[in-house]
């Protein structure tokens, strides 16, 4: 089974996400703060879904406990989800790591390669999004915001890239921490073959960063936020221009307003803006930037990299007066 590590899968587009993959059949590796165990069970749920079939599924939790997760078809609790049927159930791994810490990035690779856990695709979502009027902005708060939405995306990118599988070869000299062709066998490469809708075949391997459509249009008391996500979409860039010729994709994702409980609450002018500004009348739903990731790790995709693909429901099209 393909296996695709996922930042950010508390959250509620990195739970979409996960839940995407989960019902194609796809192994996942949450690397979280902390320990979510209904985030477990909920994913647990999708993943036996995806199988078609009752029982439970063994899975790591963030301490390195083995378990089993219980649970119901995949239309229980955590609502009904589209399923791949054909696809064998995936295993679902946590591990703890603070992305703003970059020794706990550097462990969370290191234990994965002690556990013999391998990845296909890696999914750059975590990201801190807060309100700070430019003039109050501190040096810790923008040290904060880019440590998390910027370097840790490098600090993932690099590993991820340094760690080649035994199917697909090693190379010592691939950007990892230096431990040479002895130690860079934690994630795969190329493997041969690769059924519609999963990794990877001549696709390769991919990674898509989650960026945002205020990389290009910024708002107001958001200009850390924004920047951090213009320099992601550049970067995403200048990674696939070096990282095509070891057969790995990198690609972004840069979703609108994406709808959520008691947004139109908390900002109903907002929300009614955004309305009125997209072509198609409404906010972005998780599920539809979780289709734009899942379709940007297919085969479907082989030929796409460097590209940033807006999920907006049409709002970058508006004449923006």
């Amino acid at each position: 089974m393909p296996a695709v590590i996922i930042t950010g899968a508390s959250g509620g587009l990195g739970k979409a996400i996960a839940r995407r993959f989960a019902a194609g059949g796809w192994t996942l590796i949450l690397p979280l703060r902390r320990e979510m165990g209904g985030l477990a069970e909920e994913l647990g749920e999708v993943l036996e879904g995806a199988a078609g079939r009752g029982g439970a599924v063994g899975r790591d939790d963030a301490a390195g406990r083995g378990g089993a997760v219980e649970r119901d078809d995949a239309a229980g609790r955590g609502g009904a989800v589209e399923r791949d049927d054909a696809a064998a159930p995936g295993a679902l791994h946590f591990f703890q790591a603070d992305l703003s810490r970059p020794e706990d990035i550097e462990n969370f690779f290191d234990e994965m390669r002690r556990r013999g856990i391998q990845a296909d695709a890696l999914i750059n979502n975590a990201a801190l999004q807060n309100l700070q009027p430019l003039t109050e902005l501190d040096a810790a708060q923008w040290d904060r915001m880019m440590a998390v939405n910027v370097r840790a995306v490098h600090l993932l990118t690099r590993l991820f890239a340094g760690l080649e599988g035994a199917q697909g070869g090693a190379d010592g000299n691939s950007g990892g921490r230096g431990e040479g062709a002895a130690g860079n066998a934690g994630v795969r490469g190329e493997r041969a073959g690769g059924a519609p809708g999963k990794c990877c075949g001549s696709a390769g391997r991919s990674i898509v960063n989650i960026a945002s459509i205020e990389a290009r249009r910024p708002a107001v008391n958001h200009s850390h936020y924004a920047a951090s996500k213009a320099a992601l979409v550049q970067y995403t860039r200048a990674a696939a221009l070096e990282l095509g010729p070891r057969n790995i994709r990198v690609n972004c994702v840069s979703p609108g307003l994406i709808s959520r409980p008691a947004l139109e609450t908390d900002w109903p002018d907002g929300v009614e803006r955004y309305r009125k500004a997209a072509a198609l009348g409404r906010l972005v739903e998780a599920s539809d930037v979780a289709g734009a990731v899942w379709f940007l790790c297919s085969p479907a995709a082989g030929g796409i990299t460097g590209v940033n693909l807006p999920v907006d429901c049409g709002a970058g099209a508006s004449p923006g007066y």
